[in-house]
């Protein structure tokens, strides 16, 4: 006859952050990130991925400018076949260019939609 011992599991701690300093943390974040100099000199070096990332986190905790100065610098460094890189489909000729101001902000939208 063998007998099972019953494991003893550990729950996993739980996290808990302070809203205060949530906001704080995410409010020095987007100071970072949505600074210019920043934005144009480090955005180019980050993946399209991981700049939208950090877009939509900016953007979900209120800092849309912010995410929208981040990818500008972000799409000075994309070419074709990027994320943030336009063509217009209708003329063949088109070799695209970068999202503009514009095209940016609209795209910034989508993630609060």
């Amino acid at each position: 006859m063998k007998f099972w011992r019953k494991r003893k599991t550990e729950q996993a701690p739980t996290l808990v952050v302070q809203h205060d300093a949530l906001s704080e943390a995410l409010a020095a974040l987007a100071g970072v990130f949505g600074d210019g100099m920043t934005a144009d000199h480090t955005g180019s070096g980050f993946t399209c991925t991981e700049a939208d990332t950090i877009a939509r986190v900016l953007v979900l905790a209120g800092n849309r400018e912010a995410a929208e100065s981040w990818l500008e610098g972000h799409a000075t460094g994309d070419d074709g076949g990027d994320d943030h890189w336009h063509y217009d489909e209708s003329n063949p000729d088109d070799e695209g260019h970068a999202l503009t101001e514009d095209e940016i902000t609209a795209y910034v939208k989508e993630y609060l939609a």
